[in-house]
């Protein structure tokens, strides 16, 4: 009996280092997955970052094309009050053809004099530079403050 109680303790030592040696196998197995994911996980870290550095690179090309969409907007603007200037320049020098080109012929027929041209012409620029300074006060915010000021850039 003693045979066969050393038979079985060496068998069950060798299953116990059959075991251990399965063990060190799987948890190897195991440890080399992990390591994979691990390196999985580096490279996303990696990737990650980079773009979060490019949405910060995104951003800053954001805020400078809505600068110059804000630029562009103010330049528009400008453009179109000076197409607007020019119009009414237009329309005024083609009055003042036509007052000048009535006067001509008014002169011509003996039935107005030169002061009498020079009178008209004067009131007409004077209602010119009279719908200017109403269309300055207008647009201008006036305060007790501000008068002076005021009535320097108007006048």
């Amino acid at each position: 009996m003693n045979e066969r109680f050393k038979t079985d303790l060496l068998l069950y030592k060798r299953n116990i280092q059959d075991d251990n040696k399965m063990t060190i196998k799987d948890l190897n197995d195991e440890l080399s997955q992990l390591k994979g994911k691990m390196k999985y996980v580096y490279e996303k870290d990696t990737e990650i970052k980079e773009l979060k550095s490019e949405i910060i690179e995104l951003k800053k090309i954001i805020e400078l094309y809505a600068d110059y969409k804000n630029k562009l907007q103010s330049i528009i603007r400008r453009v179109k009050q000076m197409e607007k200037e020019r119009d009414d320049l237009q329309l005024e020098n083609n009055r003042l053809k036509s007052i000048i080109s009535k006067l001509n012929k008014q002169s011509e027929e003996g039935n107005i004099e030169e002061d009498r041209i020079k009178q008209i012409i004067i009131k007409y620029m004077l209602e010119k530079e009279k719908k200017k300074m109403e269309d300055k006060l207008e647009t201008a915010d006036i305060d007790m403050e501000n008068i002076e000021d005021l009535l320097d850039k108007i006048i």
